[in-house]
């Protein structure tokens, strides 16, 4: 019987560097849950622009005129899509975004620091929602009673999770934060690439150069080091010149 295969979240090797946060910031990756695309409303989703809704199992989010985002983590993916489309279009994008939670007193600084937008609690208060950007990746940034919430794409969850810790050193200089471990591929043992190239370590590699042949009368011998063009026989430039 073949093994299940279960979801990784791709922010999980980032929770030892998100708990070494000091006091006044955390983030933390929020558990995968089911989520859909709707389009055409529906009694109680949210009408009006830049706004979201909680539900007794997740939100709704305003995305446009005729979209919204709905999540549940009372519903598995698919169960989640074939309810909701008993009422319209529904698609399951669960895969599509990667939620993180920042929360505590520094957030709308830290937040200011790669985002546009204004975020100051009188513009940009609970129940808010918008589509923007933070440290230059895409993401709906959605304003909560006491935390502010990223849905992020998963390819890009990793650079915007070490941009966070990066502009966090800003509130804390004395803080030093290690990004995961980076994967390095192995590299083949150093070896004679040609009569002409100098033996190859895993942190050189060259190329073969030609013999050294002249290349013209006019021209010195060409060596590894030093190719030259021809020179031009000299000749008076001027009745002034030498």
């Amino acid at each position: 019987m073949a093994d299940t295969l279960s979801p990784v979240h791709p922010l999980q090797v980032w929770a030892e560097a998100f708990a070494a946060l000091p006091d006044g910031l955390e983030i933390s990756a929020e558990p995968l849950v089911a989520t859909s695309d709707v389009r055409g409303g529906r009694p109680g989703y949210p009408t009006v622009p830049n706004t979201w809704a909680a539900t007794p199992h997740g939100r709704i989010v305003w995305l446009g005129p005729d979209e919204w985002l709905v999540s549940s983590d009372a519903h598995a993916p698919h169960e989640l899509e074939v309810e909701l489309r008993a009422g319209g279009p529904a698609v399951d994008v669960s895969a599509q975004r990667t939620e993180l939670r920042l929360t505590g007193p520094l957030v709308r600084e830290l937040l200011a620091l790669g985002c546009s937008l204004d975020l100051h609690s009188s513009v940009f208060p609970p129940g808010t929602c918008a589509q923007t950007t933070v440290g230059q990746v895409g993401v709906v940034l959605i304003a909560a009673d006491d935390s502010f919430h990223l849905l992020v794409r998963p390819s890009f969850a990793g650079h915007l999770a070490a941009w966070l810790l990066d502009a966090a050193i800003e509130f804390t200089p004395e803080l030093v934060l290690i990004p995961p471990a980076t994967i390095t591929a192995p590299v083949p043992a150093a070896t004679p690439d040609s009569e002409n190239s100098v033996l190859l370590s895993p942190a050189t590699i060259t190329a073969p150069v030609p013999a050294a042949t002249p290349d013209s009368e006019n021209s010195v011998l060409l060596s590894p080091a030093t190719i030259t063009a021809p020179a031009p026989a000299a000749t008076p430039d001027s009745e002034n010149s030498a």
